[in-house]
């Protein structure tokens, strides 16, 4: 089980890069980017972010955005394939 730590603790991460493009027959790839130390939470941390983000930018409640992504996750649309050795 991974490692939970206090949500008032900071973990920063340095240099992390979530990128996500289309690939052939519209599949999209997406490659999580960071120190050898990093952490799940430390990219749930920015994953947070980016559905902020996503909220602002569309001036929505996070928590619809939220919702959302719960139900993608409840029942996905897409397959997860794991191409790398992380």
């Amino acid at each position: 089980m991974p490692e939970v730590c206090a949500m008032s603790e900071a973990q920063p991460i340095e240099n992390p890069w979530i990128i996500a493009h289309e690939v052939e027959d519209h599949k999209l790839q997406v490659l999580l980017i960071g120190p050898a130390h990093a952490k799940h939470s430390h990219f749930g941390l920015v994953i947070a972010d980016i559905i902020g983000h996503v909220a602002l930018h569309f001036d929505m409640d996070a928590q619809d955005i939220l919702d959302w992504v719960q139900r993608e996750i409840d029942e996905p649309t897409t397959t997860l394939t794991r191409l790398g050795p992380n």
